[in-house]
């Protein structure tokens, strides 16, 4: 399966900033998933979660068919996960990345069912730019 790595490409557009995810399938061009991995203690999770679901929301705020997924270990809070199971298409442990990588081939081959949330976010002026 074709994928670039963070240092690999440029960034991936986003609604409000375009910016690099550890992992962009098949490539930044034509992104169908992104992949961040991230480790935490449970002290850092909320933190983390915030900055990870910002950055899901803005590539597929842009991107509405962009595959969504969360590579996670070290001590993340079970309510964590479940805030940032409702932004990302998969959260999952480091050890399921096996099974991860069938349903990233399967989105990538062009099952659509893969796809969990359509995220529609966008920023335009208002009709009067008044100060």
């Amino acid at each position: 399966m074709e994928f670039e790595r963070e240092e690999d490409y440029p960034s991936l557009p986003g609604v409000v900033y375009d910016f690099r995810a550890d992992f962009v399938l098949p490539d930044h061009e034509k992104p169908l998933a992104f992949i961040e991995v991230r480790k935490s203690s449970s002290r850092h999770a909320s933190l983390y979660a915030k900055d990870k679901m910002f950055s899901a929301i803005n590539w597929k705020g842009k991107n509405p068919k962009l595959l969504a997924v969360l590579v996670v270990d070290g001590e993340w809070t079970g309510e964590t996960l479940r805030v940032m199971a409702n932004v990302f298409d998969y959260v999952v442990p480091i050890k399921s990345v096996p099974e991860l990588v069938q349903t990233l081939a399967a989105y990538v081959g062009g099952d659509d069912s893969k796809l969990r949330w359509l995220i529609q976010f966008k920023i335009e002026p208002t009709k009067k730019n008044a100060i």
